[in-house]
C-alpha cells in the first residue's frame, strides 16, 4: 500500500471547504467573526482531545500546565505551554500527529522527530492541508474534516481529491475536464495495481471497492462538466439557425477555439478577416470532408467582390492585393483547426511574422488566391462545425470548431523556438483508448517582428 500513497502524493491539489456544521462535536464553532482569527493552544488541545478521545480516556485541564506536560509531547522544562498564545501550524501539526499515534497505540514521536517536523512542517502545506502561518479556526476546521475523510477511505489522502465526499463532485468543485481525467486515470492506476496484488488483503479489497465506486462518480463528473461545456449552454446568444444544426447533428464538444483582438488593425484587415471568416459560420463538414479554404473564400457567389484591396506579403514584398489580409482570417481557422486535432493537409507560415497581426508565433497560416492555400480534413467520425463569433464592439473574434472530439484530450506545446527565426509547435492527442498521437508543426520566417 505504500506504493499506493506515494502515487496518490503526486496529484494536484484540490480545495473544498468543510460543511459550516462540522465540528461542533468536539468543540468546534465555526461564525463568519472567527474563522479568520488566530485559535489559542488551550482551545486547539481541547478540540484535538474531543478529536481524539482514545488517545485520553480521563479529563484533563488544558489551561493547567502539569496536565498538558502529563502528554508527553510538551517540552516542559522550557515552559513554552502558554494557554492564551495563539498555536502555530507547526505546532498544531505536531500535537496532531502525536495525539494520532496515542490513539493507534504507536510510539510518540522522538524529539528528534519533531525537530524533522518543524523543518518539514510545509509539506503538509504544500499538499494543501493547511494555508498561511497561524492557525485559525476555518484552517483547523477544514484539517480535521479532510482527516475524517480521508480516514472513511482506509488513510487515502484526501487533500489530493481522490477520497472527497460525493457530494463535492459537481461542476462547482471541478470545471476543468482535463483535471477530472487526470484524477481518473490515477484512481485506476490504484485500481490496476491492487488487482495485480497475488495476495491482497481484506484492507486492499475494501481500498478497491471504494476506489472502483470513486471512479464511477468521477464518470459521472465528466458527462456533467461536458454538458456544462457544451455548445448549447456555453454560447447563450448562438444564433438559432446555427443552433438547430448542432442539434441536429448531435454535437456536444467545443474541440478547438482560437480568439484575437483587432481592434489596432487597420480598417482594410478588419473588414477582410471579419468577411473572410463569416463565410465559415455555421459551415459543417462530414467525416472525411476537405476544408479548402481559399475556395470557401470565395464560394458566396463572387464571394472575391466583398473583400477590399489591402497590404499582403507577395514573393517577400508587402504590396497592396485584392483581399489583402485574409492571411488573418486563415490564421483564426487554423489555430482553432490544429488546436481541435483536424488533420492538415496543406499550410504555409507567413514569410515575415508580426506579433500584432496573429495570435501566436508558429500557429499562423498565409493564403493567396491562386497560390498558397489552407486545407484541412475532417478525420473524425462525426460531422463538425465551425462557429465565428465576433464581437463588432470590442473587435474581438473566435473561432470555435464543434463536434464530437476522439480524443480524450489535446494538449498544446509551443511556440518552441528552434533556430534563430525557426519555431515548432506540438500537439500531443490522446485518445480514449490511451494510444497517443504527437505531432509537430515547424515554422520558419524571413523575419520577425514584435509589432
Amino acid at each position: 500500500m505504500l506504493g499506493l500513497i506515494v502515487a496518490i502524493l503526486a496529484l494536484p491539489a484540490r480545495t473544498f471547504a468543510a460543511p459550516a456544521s462540522y465540528g461542533q462535536e468536539f468543540g468546534l464553532y465555526l461564525t463568519t467573526r472567527n474563522q479568520d482569527r488566530s485559535v489559542p493552544r488551550a482551545k486547539a488541545l481541547e478540540s484535538l482531545l474531543e478529536f481524539f478521545p482514545q488517545a485520553f480516556p480521563f479529563d484533563i485541564d488544558v489551561s493547567d500546565n502539569d496536565d498538558v506536560c502529563s502528554i508527553a509531547f510538551m517540552n516542559c522544562e522550557s515552559g513554552e505551554y502558554h494557554p492564551l498564545d495563539d498555536i502555530t501550524q507547526q505546532d498544531f501539526l505536531i500535537w496532531f500527529h502525536q495525539l494520532e499515534r496515542m490513539s493507534a497505540g504507536e510510539p510518540l514521536l522522538t524529539d528528534h522527530e519533531i525537530t524533522l517536523y518543524h523543518r518539514l512542517w510545509l509539506q503538509d502545506r504544500r499538499n494543501n492541508w493547511i494555508e498561511g502561518y497561524d492557525l485559525t479556526y476555518a484552517t483547523m476546521q477544514d484539517f480535521l474534516y479532510r482527516y475524517k475523510a480521508s480516514s472513511a477511505y482506509y488513510g487515502m489522502a484526501y487533500f489530493d481529491g481522490l477520497v472527497a465526499d460525493v457530494s463535492e463532485l459537481n461542476t462547482d468543485n471541478y470545471k476543468d475536464l482535463y483535471q477530472v481525467y487526470d484524477t481518473q486515470d490515477e484512481i485506476f492506476g490504484l485500481m490496476t495495481e491492487i488487482k495485480a496484488l497475488p495476495e491482497p488483503t481484506l484492507k486492499d479489497v475494501e481500498v478497491l471497492n471504494a476506489l472502483t465506486k470513486l471512479y464511477e462518480h468521477y464518470g459521472i463528473l465528466v458527462d456533467d462538466i461536458k454538458e456544462l461545456n457544451g455548445p448549447l449552454k456555453r454560447f447563450s446568444d448562438i444564433p438559432d439557425h446555427i443552433a438547430e444544426k448542432i442539434k441536429e447533428l448531435g454535437l456536444h464538444d467545443v474541440i478547438g477555439e482560437q480568439t484575437y483582438d483587432y481592434s489596432k488593425n487597420k480598417a482594410y484587415r478588419q473588414h477582410n478577416l471579419t468577411v473572410g471568416l463569416s463565410r465559415m459560420n455555421g459551415k459543417v463538414y462530414q467525416p472525411g470532408d476537405e476544408i479548402d479554404f481559399v475556395y470557401e473564400l470565395g464560394s458566396n457567389g463572387d464571394g472575391w467582390a466583398d473583400y477590399v484591396p489591402g497590404y499582403a506579403i507577395v514573393q517577400g514584398r508587402e504590396i497592396m492585393v485584392p483581399g489583402g489580409g485574409l492571411c488573418g482570417s486563415a490564421t483564426m481557422l487554423f489555430g482553432s483547426s490544429w488546436k481541435g486535432g483536424l488533420e492538415i493537409l496543406e499550410r504555409y507560415p507567413h514569410s515575415k511574422y508580426y506579433s500584432s497581426l496573429y495570435p501566436t508565433v508558429g500557429l499562423d497560416a498565409t493564403i493567396y488566391r491562386g497560390g498558397k492555400n489552407l486545407r484541412m480534413k475532417n478525420n473524425m467520425e462525426d460531422p463538425i462545425l465551425f462557429y465565428v463569433d465576433d464581437d463588432a464592439d470590442k473587435k474581438i473574434i473566435t473561432t470555435y470548431l464543434i463536434g464530437n472530439s476522439p480524443f480524450k484530450r489535446i494538449d498544446i506545446e509551443g511556440p518552441i523556438q528552434t533556430g534563430k527565426k525557426e519555431y515548432k509547435m506540438v500537439r500531443r492527442m490522446e485518445r480514449y483508448d490511451g494510444t497517443e498521437v504527437v505531432e509537430e508543426l515547424d515554422s520558419s520566417y524571413s523575419a520577425v517582428y514584435p509589432y
